[in-house]
């Protein structure tokens, strides 16, 4: 942001609600989302994740984990009024500005706790850039990502 705005880049990016004000007062403008790039539109970039041995020995912790996370989003995106308060309290931002998160920048289906989406595209990137040695089988696969957990 800081060298967008004093002219060393003509073009930056940062993580909403920063820049909120600047884009309200026409300083910024957006220029494009991470989901207008073809390559990342649709695949998941946010997961939960547990060390294994824990998942064994207490799985029935992580199945309520995830139970009530996914209860959590269902009532984050109602319309109950109190959700949003919540989020206000939480991120110490305005009303307006927890609305615009939720309802412009993270949509509902981009939270959902039980759907991976894109795992043969993030494989074959992990592996061209050496973060694992090979693609996963679908049985290495199946016990990895455990989705939806029960």
């Amino acid at each position: 942001m800081t060298v967008a705005l004093s002219g060393q880049v003509d073009i930056g990016w940062t993580s909403p609600p920063l820049g909120f004000d600047m884009l309200d007062d026409g300083r910024i403008r957006i220029f494009a989302r991470a989901n207008d790039v073809p390559s990342l539109k649709g695949q998941t970039i946010r997961v939960n994740t547990a060390n294994a041995n824990a998942l064994k020995e207490r799985r029935d912790v992580f199945v309520r984990f995830v139970k009530a996370f996914g209860e959590t989003i269902d009532w984050m995106y109602s319309s109950d009024p109190k959700a949003l308060e919540a989020y206000v309290a939480f991120r110490k931002t305005t009303l307006r500005n927890a609305a615009r998160l939720r309802d412009e920048f993270f949509p509902k289906a981009a939270l959902d706790p039980s759907t991976v989406k894109g795992m043969d595209g993030l494989m074959t990137e992990a592996v061209n850039l050496k973060y694992m040695p090979r693609v996963l089988t679908p049985t290495e696969l199946a016990e990895f990502v455990q989705v939806p957990l029960k």
